[in-house]
């Protein structure tokens, strides 16, 4: 188990459910229930039943719910926030619609809101709907948006969001009601109680983890070699991912 340190670090786990791709079951946590991100409306153009951004069905047969009408202004806007709307946690399955900062949890009774999020130089709605370039948009703007990567963690909220091209993260003391970290993503140097730091893929019990290539654990071992114990120098380059296990720290 790794412990998170002083340099705390941020990353996202993504479900990428698209109407087209009907694949997406959360065993247990929603029983039969199934659930479908449709973010346009090219998928289905002439069936207006099929213009939400989520749907449900029971049988995989037939659409039962529907939740967030589509916006007619940008329901053919190609924009990156269009994706890692879903975020699996322990006890609850997160959704975001795109270009919309509130947190919804998708329950066996429905879908509800869990968290409001507050962006800094938040992308605003009414320059979305002016269809911008999304290139420009996602690199040179001020702005912030695509927020992804929700976990909870016992009383901790992890999130991510995009700035200038950037990822920034925060962690969030729900309990305290405040920020312990927010800030762009970081390698911090290894060290033997922190020798790898990646992306966060999601929560198991009461530990974020991550997997990590081995290719980044072999770089990371280069730069310190003194950090990692004997167990690490059996990975190669062909081996799989590391599955590694984080806890905060404060």
């Amino acid at each position: 188990i790794t412990k998170i340190g002083d340099n705390i670090y941020w990353s996202s786990t993504v479900y990428i459910i698209y109407a087209q791709c009907l694949d997406f079951i959360v065993n247990n946590l929603l029983a039969d229930l199934r659930y479908y991100y449709n973010p346009y409306h090219f998928n289905y153009p002439n069936d207006k039943s099929m213009h939400y951004s989520l749907l449900s069905s029971e049988n995989g047969e037939k659409i039962t719910n529907r939740y967030f009408p589509h916006d007619p202004k940008i329901a053919d806007y190609m924009y990156g926030d269009a994706f890692r709307q879903f975020s699996y946690n322990p006890d609850e399955l997160y959704f975001r619609k795109r270009f919309i900062d509130t947190v919804y949890a998708i329950t066996k009774n429905g879908v509800v809101p869990r968290f409001s999020f507050i962006l800094p130089d938040a992308l605003p709605y009414s320059l979305v709907q002016q269809k911008p370039d999304a290139l420009e948009l996602a690199t040179k703007s001020k702005y912030s948006g695509t927020l992804h990567g929700i976990y909870r963690c016992g009383n901790i909220l992890h999130s991510n969001f995009f700035n200038q091209n950037l990822v920034v993260s925060s962690f969030y003391d729900l309990e305290k009601d405040e920020i312990i970290y927010c800030g762009k993503h970081v390698w911090p140097y290894p060290s033997k109680d922190l020798p790898v730091f990646s992306l966060i893929d999601g929560v198991y019990e009461d530990k974020f983890f991550a997997l990590v290539s081995p290719l980044s654990v072999l770089e990371r071992i280069d730069i310190n070699p003194k950090a990692f114990s004997k167990d690490w120098y059996s990975i190669n380059e062909n081996s799989n991912p590391v599955l590694v296990f984080y806890k905060l720290v404060r």
